[in-house]
């Protein structure tokens, strides 16, 4: 979605080494959090590859403030234009691709675990050759997130203002949404503009199994879907919206019994259809189930 408020700038760019002018450290931003995984990316939005010695996160959950990795965690790393970078909190990071790092090499300290908030994470490049975590022409970019959208705890909120007061976070109040369930966040935002609220993020969750239809409730449009291809093999294997619920290596795109059971399994899991329609009982659908199976059989 569009950006709002003005835009904050750098009033030169930054000379690193033999390298020459970078772009401005704020086109480096967090674009993804990968809360199931422990998975933070950073997306260099600028023109110009960007080098990062010296830069440093904070992180905050209700735990604890000030969570700090060191100074030299990031040198020798260069961010190019238009790449991303990967910090596996988790260490469980690929080997050999320069674009993943394990926090472990990073060091320091992090707020762990990562989970749904409350929790805030902080971006700071060393301006005038070190950081200054309490400066806000030090910090680079700012993510918060919590349950519910909203919280209280001074923990997680330690640097909400400030990043408000270096134009990067629109209301020190405002949380991105998420839920028990959730297990992504996503920036919206593809030009790279600076200012950023808890309207600009995306938050995915998990799937919930037995939604085939994935309107987010397990019912009687789920059951339909695997009743209308009964004792059918689909293609290609796998496709929920032609019932195949049911991973069976050994008869790739079957629809059964097996599938039936993921169904009835979850019935009536996730938002609840509006008051008034009926939803039939899991019994009554196994024997709905078995009775089409029936009659399918005695037309063949």
């Amino acid at each position: 979605m569009g950006k709002t408020g003005i835009l904050v700038t750098f009033s030169a760019a930054i000379a690193l080494g033999s390298a020459g002018a970078f772009a401005a450290p704020r086109e480096v931003q967090f674009r993804s959090v990968d809360l199931a995984e422990g998975v933070i990316e950073l997306h260099n939005f600028g023109a110009v590859n960007e080098a990062m010695d010296g830069w440093q996160f904070c992180s905050h959950s209700d735990l604890g403030a000030r969570r700090y990795t060191l100074p030299n965690g990031l040198n020798g790393v260069t961010l190019d234009a238009g790449a991303s970078l990967f910090v596996h909190t988790a260490n469980d990071a690929p080997t050999g691709d320069p674009q993943r790092v394990n926090l472990s090499s990073i060091g320091g300290n992090w707020a762990l675990p990562m989970d749904t908030g409350p929790y805030s994470i902080a971006l700071f490049y060393p301006n005038g050759g070190s950081v200054s975590f309490g400066s806000t022409a030090d910090m680079v970019d700012h993510l918060q997130w919590a349950i519910g959208g909203s919280s209280a705890d001074f923990s997680a909120s330690f640097r909400n203002a400030q990043a408000v007061s270096a134009g990067l976070w629109d209301d020190a109040s405002a949380w991105v949404n998420t839920a028990a369930d959730s297990e992504l966040i996503t920036l919206n935002d593809t030009a790279g503009g600076i200012l950023h609220g808890a309207s600009d993020y995306t938050v995915s969750i998990a799937a919930l199994l037995g939604d085939l239809n994935t309107d987010g409730f397990v019912g009687i449009e789920d059951l339909n879907l695997v009743l209308s291809n009964w004792n059918q093999t689909v293609s290609p294997p796998g496709d929920l919206l032609q019932g195949d619920a049911f991973d069976d290596p050994l008869n790739p795109g079957f629809i059964g019994i097996e599938d039936l059971n993921v169904v009835l399994g979850n019935w009536n899991a996730g938002t609840p259809p509006p008051p008034g329609e009926a939803v039939p009982e899991p019994a009554s659908l196994a024997l709905l189930g078995l009775t089409a199976s029936a009659a399918l059989r005695r037309r063949r």
